[in-house]
């Protein structure tokens, strides 16, 4: 699978951890770390409340690369991050992994 990302704009109140974004069709947001200050995952409250405050997670499973080139995600009930769940090495595969994971 082919993966032409195009990161967005910052946008107000983005919290500092997140130094990329960029939402793949209706059912992903795809986050990198900025690598300074907190990370995603140590930031994952502000940045959950972030993305449900900018209207991006209602149907959206949220994907993060981590320190180790692995995409994770971020559960969340639509308005506040939940937990982790290990996802994969590819993000095709960590894609298809969130789909399941959903039903």
């Amino acid at each position: 699978m082919n993966f032409d990302l195009s990161f967005s704009p910052r946008l107000p109140g983005q919290p500092g951890s997140v130094r990329d974004w960029t939402l793949w069709g209706s059912a992903f947001v795809l986050l990198w770390s900025s690598h300074s200050g907190r990370s995603l995952t140590n930031d994952a409250d502000a940045v959950v409340a972030w993305l449900a405050a900018a209207g991006h997670l209602e149907g959206r499973h949220v994907l993060y690369l981590d320190t180790e080139l692995h995409w994770d995600e971020l559960l969340h009930d639509g308005r506040r991050f939940i937990g982790f769940a290990p996802g994969a090495a590819g993000l095709g595969a960590a894609m298809r992994i969130a789909r399941e994971r959903s039903g």
